[in-house]
């Protein structure tokens, strides 16, 4: 007998790995499998869309393998998230002609002032276009690799990359992912700066629809190869921020809620469009015509995961007999900062001659001093 259950597959492509859960309608995790990548200094620069949906194919192969006949056959859809600000040019056949350039990447803040710039004359609700903006990443691409540009078909991000893979077709991005890259969410629009302007093709934008709509159903090949059906739905897909937000239950005026990965993602529902000409905060659209004012601060729990991971358990029993401390910690482990504050040149600092509880401790602070710094500017803006 099938199963009258509905069953739903979702994939995150993060900063340092791929996740692919299965989940039942009431959001029951069923299965759940991951692929880590190598975190690097290159690898927060641009990383390899081929690896990515390599990572996917292997996680999605082994879940379901492992998943009765049953309940395979009642999957009726798949979603994606990612990181947001990731983009990648792909030429005529759907093929990357370059690796992502990822969020974290800072090589366009050289063009990323001529971005805000632009916005700013066209008038634009938006306009702080920074280095972790995929609108800095392509027009930075197009200066630096001009035949190259010359072949790109399709500008797409992390999420819109998995999801084409799926569907076959790389036609649709969200009013998530899209909104870094220029979009006005506003009017609802591919602006006309972004082409008179900045020099983009506007045949390389993609259709924008909400996160959450069909766009498409899985590939027959793909669903042969995973042995589901192939009238399995696929949905636009959205960032890991507004998915982590809506995974959280901050879904309702005045509800906000922080995330802390790589990143530390800190986001909120309001019923206005909250402000902030130096770009610290930004907002989404909510599903329900509503506002999801936040940012994105480049210090988060990354420092964890290379320098404390093999001994966390015993680290956050020491730490709680010694908070609060009194050493200083910004644990900052890449160049540059954009919430809070915007500082490109930024670097993490700590005291010197500290041992490794006093080191973790001082960094657990550090970074519930820059959440409360982040949320005392919301409250100030909004």
């Amino acid at each position: 007998m099938i199963s009258m259950d509905k069953y739903f597959i979702g994939i995150d492509i993060g900063t340092q790995g791929a996740r692919v859960i299965l989940s039942d309608q009431n959001g029951n995790a069923i299965a759940e499998e991951q692929k880590g990548f190598a975190l690097t200094e290159l690898t927060r620069q641009q990383q390899s869309p081929s690896d990515w949906w390599q990572a996917c194919e292997l996680c999605l192969q082994t879940l379901l393998e492992a998943t009765s006949i049953e309940i395979k056959k009642s999957i009726v859809a798949i979603g994606v998230t990612s990181t947001s600000g990731t983009v990648i040019p792909l030429d005529v056949n759907g093929l990357p002609l370059h690796d992502a350039l990822m969020y974290s990447d800072q090589r366009s803040a050289s063009v990323a002032k001529k971005c805000s710039l632009a916005a700013a004359k066209a008038g634009a609700k938006f306009t702080a276009f920074g280095s972790s903006t995929g609108l800095a990443k392509m027009v930075w691409f197009a200066d630096q690799y001009p035949e190259l540009n010359k072949k790109v078909d399709k500008w797409v991000h992390a999420a819109d990359y998995i999801t084409g893979k799926i569907t076959g077709s790389f036609k649709y991005t969200d009013y998530t992912n899209c909104f870094k890259s220029g979009y006005d969410l506003v009017r609802k629009e591919w602006p006309d700066y972004l082409f008179n302007e900045l020099g983009l093709k506007r045949a390389c934008m993609l259709e924008v629809v909400p996160s959450g709509k069909v766009i498409g159903y899985i590939d027959t090949n793909l669903a042969q190869s995973l042995k589901i059906g192939n009238e399995v739905e696929v949905v636009a897909g959205i960032t890991d921020g507004c998915a982590s937000q809506i995974a959280a239950g901050a879904t309702a005026l005045g509800q906000w809620n922080t995330t802390i990965g790589t990143t530390m993602v800190i986001k909120g529902v309001s019923s206005i469009l909250v402000q902030d000409e130096k770009g610290r905060i930004y907002s989404h659209l909510h599903p329900s015509g509503y506002w999801m004012p936040g940012g994105a601060s480049n210090t988060g729990a990354d420092w964890v995961t290379s320098d404390f991971a093999s001994e966390l358990k015993l680290l956050n029993e020491l730490a709680a007999n010694l908070i609060p401390s009194a050493h200083l910690s910004y644990p900052l482990i890449q160049k540059g900062e954009r919430f809070p504050f915007i500082a490109p040149q930024a670097t993490g600092f700590e005291e010197p001659n500290l041992n490794k509880e006093e080191r973790y401790t001082a960094n657990m602070q550090g970074v519930a001093y820059i959440e409360r710094y982040a949320y005392d500017l919301i409250e100030h803006l909004s």
